[in-house]
C-alpha cells in the first residue's frame, strides 16, 4: 500500500512538471485577439464614417443610417468583448461575439447590398432588406470598412472556434487533476488501513495486558492455596497438642 502511493505521488510529480512546461495560452489565439482589439479602433472610425457620410441624404435612407448606427454600437461591443477574453474573464461572451459578427456581416452586405446567403442570418435576426443604393460619392467609409472587416471577421472566427487556453495545457491540467484524484483516493486508502493496523495492535495490546493480569492473579491464587495447604499439617498439630494438654489436666 505503502508503495502504490509513493507510485502515485510519483506520476502526480511528473504530470505537474509537464504543465509547468507547458505555455498556458494559445500563441494563434493571442496574436488573433491582439489583431482584433488593435484594429477595433479603426472599425469604430469607420463605422461611424459611414454614419457621417450617410448623414446627408434625405429620408429615404433612414434605414440606411438606422443600420450604420447599429454597426457603430456592434463595432463597440465586439471589442469589449474581446479585451474580457483576452484577459480570461470572456465567460460566454465568445457566443456573444458570434452573434455580434454575424449581425455586423448581415448589415454590412446589407448597406453594400449583397445578399443574404446561410442560415445564421435568420438565426440571429437579421433580415434582407432591399435598400436603395448609396451613391458613391456617400460610399467612402463604406468601401474602405470592406476590407478591414474581412480581415478582422476572420481573426473573430478562429476566436470563436479556439480556446484562449492551448490544447497542450488544457491536456496537461486534466491529466494532473486526474492523477491527483488517484493519488488522494490511494492516500486515503492508506490511511484507513494504517488506522486499522492501529487498531488491531492496541487489541493485542490489550489482550495480552488482560491476559497477564489474569496469569497474576491466577499465581496469587495458587500461592495462596499452597500456603493454607502448607499450614493444615500445623494447624493439625496444633489441635492435637490442645487436646492432649487438656487430658493431661484432667
Amino acid at each position: 500500500m505503502y508503495n502504490q502511493v509513493g507510485n502515485s505521488w510519483q506520476i502526480y510529480r511528473q504530470d505537474a512538471e509537464k504543465i509547468r512546461q507547458e505555455s498556458v495560452f494559445d500563441p494563434k489565439v493571442e496574436n488573433a485577439l491582439a489583431y482584433i482589439l488593435g484594429k477595433n479602433g479603426d472599425l469604430i472610425s469607420l463605422t461611424n464614417g459611414v454614419v457621417n457620410d450617410l448623414a446627408p441624404l434625405d429620408r429615404n435612407y433612414n434605414l440606411h443610417k438606422m443600420i450604420a448606427t447599429e454597426m457603430v454600437s456592434i463595432a463597440q461591443d465586439i471589442g469589449q468583448k474581446t479585451l474580457l477574453i483576452s484577459i480570461g474573464e470572456g465567460g460566454n461572451s465568445t457566443d456573444a461575439i458570434k452573434k455580434d459578427t454575424i449581425t455586423f456581416d448581415g448589415d454590412l452586405k446589407t448597406l453594400e447590398g449583397i445578399p443574404l446567403d446561410g442560415p445564421d442570418y435568420a438565426k440571429y435576426g437579421v433580415k434582407q432588406e432591399n435598400l436603395q443604393q448609396i451613391p458613391r460619392e456617400n460610399s467612402d467609409s463604406l468601401r474602405n470598412l470592406d476590407p478591414l472587416w474581412e480581415a478582422e471577421q476572420a481573426k473573430i472566427l478562429y476566436v470563436e472556434n479556439n480556446t484562449l487556453i492551448s490544447k497542450e495545457f488544457g491536456s496537461a491540467l486534466m491529466n494532473l487533476n486526474s492523477q491527483r484524484g488517484v493519488l488522494l483516493g490511494d492516500t486515503s486508502q492508506f490511511v484507513d488501513a494504517w488506522n486499522k493496523f492501529i487498531d488491531s495492535e492496541l487489541k493485542q495490546n490489550v489482550i495480552i495486558v488482560q491476559g497477564l493480569i489474569i496469569a497474576d492473579i491466577a499465581v496469587f491464587v495458587t500461592v495462596i492455596l499452597s500456603i493454607r495447604k502448607s499450614l493444615n499439617p500445623l494447624h493439625a498439630a496444633y489441635n492435637c497438642n490442645c487436646k492432649n494438654k487438656r487430658r493431661f489436666l484432667w
